[in-house]
């Protein structure tokens, strides 16, 4: 009792958490980065095989297609922030309900205001902040530049408002934006010409880095400073930065070696600690195919699995997304923490030899822990990690799907009765040309409805109606959608989103096909005069 009262107070305050104006924002951004995800994440794990031979084979004997995997990568990895700045920015005018021609000058000023940040060096601009390892800054400048950018649009001085009357919308919006966007741009770089003076370094990025870096120095290789590296790493992923990147001159100056004497080192933390990824992921993945309930979550799970597999979780990370998700970053630090605390057990007891190989860090689990140690005892170990990170991840997934569906369960409500109010109003809801939570819930089951409607998942249920005598004389037949996800589904909302979709003679089609199917069925048993009566719109 007292455990369900605890959960019951968790979920509500996650929930509260997850429901915020800007990680709903950010969420939709990081969902709008998938595909490029995928694309990157296919293209590396094919370029860095874990098998060397395969490897040189590629380079030698198919040069061209190195070269092109190389481009793939640099063009969806090597541009990720960029990216995301551009899909962060979009989100933010949408949950503004902005109109499309309006939410290209979010874009260019975001894309302004993080260009400032990039930084410069002694031979030209440091580009590294384009790719993945400037989440962090893509989030934070993505999100504050077109908050900024909102504001000051609002300030009719500054947006020129009265010099626009009787233009077109882009014209006039693009004077509008003039002032708002070059104030925004301005503040971003005042602020990187700010960092910089003050710290002598050639941006914040390189001052994170280097203070982080710092507190590191004579800790050497002993447990405490790898449970140092391990929390670090995995608090900074939550936050939005590349952890492993940012402490990537630490790995190499405290963890480079190997030895029969020597524990920690960086294949020990890829071998033992960051199986699938950062955070232990395969333990993400295979609790989704063993646990999860939803069919979103395991078809995540499908389209993750061929880049888990040699420890590359980005679609996991961001497609969840684990990366600023309250529910799962308790388990994104901690099971790395029990996968430390176990595998350094195991080889101080003698049960495990020492890391004596240098190993890629893409390589599977079980070929990973045998090859490290020489030993089965290895691959042994990581399966008995691999169960315990799996007991303590799949809680936090099932608290992780039941918010999400109360979110959207809370989100069609709010559909519903926005319909509802139009109805009583005679006013037609416009749902499809929005961009806000309504509009992207009613493009969402739209596309299931007509999927569900093609493989025949609608169906009626019948009020029945009799005579005086009280005797069966037909039926009035109802539709019903019972979504796969989401339960029960309004039945005016399924005729809505049918007739502002277009497919609402197919619908008719189909439940005159499912009347004639029923009257066909019930003849026999009743007169023939027996009728279901349907409503046709």
């Amino acid at each position: 009792m007292e455990g369900t009262v605890i959960k019951n107070h968790l979920m509500k305050s996650f929930y509260k958490i997850e429901s915020s104006h800007m990680l709903s924002i950010v969420r939709r951004g990081l969902t709008m980065m998938v595909p490029i995800l995928v694309v990157g994440a296919v293209a590396y794990s094919i370029l860095y095989f874990p098998n060397e031979a395969f490897r040189i084979f590629i380079t030698e004997r198919f040069a061209i297609i190195s070269k092109l995997l190389e481009s793939i990568y640099q063009g969806t990895f090597g541009m990720f922030s960029m990216g995301l700045v551009i899909s962060l920015s979009i989100s933010y005018a949408m949950e503004k309900g902005e109109e499309i021609e309006k939410i290209i000058f979010y874009v260019a000023t975001a894309i302004a205001s993080f260009g400032t940040q990039i930084g410069m060096e002694d031979d030209g601009t440091k580009l590294s902040i384009l790719g993945n390892t400037g989440c962090f800054f893509a989030l934070i400048v993505g999100l504050l530049s077109c908050v900024m950018f909102s504001k000051l649009k609002e300030i009719e001085r500054i947006s020129l408002r009265k010099y626009t009357i009787g233009m077109e919308n882009i014209p006039a919006n693009a004077i509008q934006s003039i002032f708002p966007a070059a104030i925004t741009v301005g503040s971003f770089a005042l602020l990187q010409y700010a960092v910089i003076t003050w710290s002598g370094e050639k941006s914040v990025y390189a001052l994170l880095t280097g203070l982080v870096y710092k507190g590191f120095e004579g800790t050497g290789n002993g447990f405490l400073s790898a449970l140092l590296y391990t929390v670090l790493v995995h608090v900074l992923w939550v936050l939005g930065f590349h952890g492993s990147h940012m402490l990537e001159t630490v790995a190499l100056d405290n963890f480079s070696a190997v030895g029969e004497n020597i524990v920690f080192s960086k294949s020990f933390f890829d071998t033992f600690v960051m199986m699938g990824g950062c955070g232990t992921t395969i333990c993400v993945l295979l609790g989704i195919f063993i646990f999860a309930r939803k069919k979103r979550m395991r078809n995540l799970g499908k389209i993750a699995l061929p880049t888990v597999i040699f420890n590359s979780n980005e679609i996991l990370n961001f497609g969840i997304p684990i990366m600023l998700n309250p529910v799962l970053a308790i388990p994104f630090v901690c099971v790395p923490i029990m996968a430390l605390m176990v595998s350094y057990g195991a080889t101080v007891l003698g049960l495990v030899p020492c890391v004596t190989q240098e190993i890629s860090w893409t390589m599977p689990i079980i070929f990973s822990g045998y090859m490290a140690t020489q030993s089965v005892a290895g691959s042994i170990l990581q399966l008995v990690i691999v169960g315990l990170g799996i007991a303590m991840y799949v809680p936090f997934l099932r608290m992780h799907e039941d918010i999400y569906d109360l979110r959207m369960e809370e989100k069609i409500k709010k559909m519903i009765t926005e319909l509802q109010e139009c109805e009583k109003k005679g006013e037609n809801a416009d749902f499809f040309h929005r961009f806000d939570d309504s509009g992207m819930v009613a493009r969402m089951l739209l596309q299931e409805l007509k999927t569900d409607l093609k493989n025949k998942k609608l169906y009626l249920v019948y009020q029945p109606q009799v005579d005086r005598q009280g005797r069966y004389i037909g039926g009035e037949a109802l539709l019903r959608w019972q979504h796969t996800e989401y339960g029960f589904i309004y039945p005016p909302l399924i005729i809505y989103l049918a007739t502002e979709g277009g497919v609402l003679p197919e619908l008719e089609q189909e439940i005159v096909n499912m009347a004639v199917e029923a009257i066909s069925q019930v003849s026999e048993k009743y007169k023939k005069d027996f009728k279901i009566s349907i409503n046709i719109t």
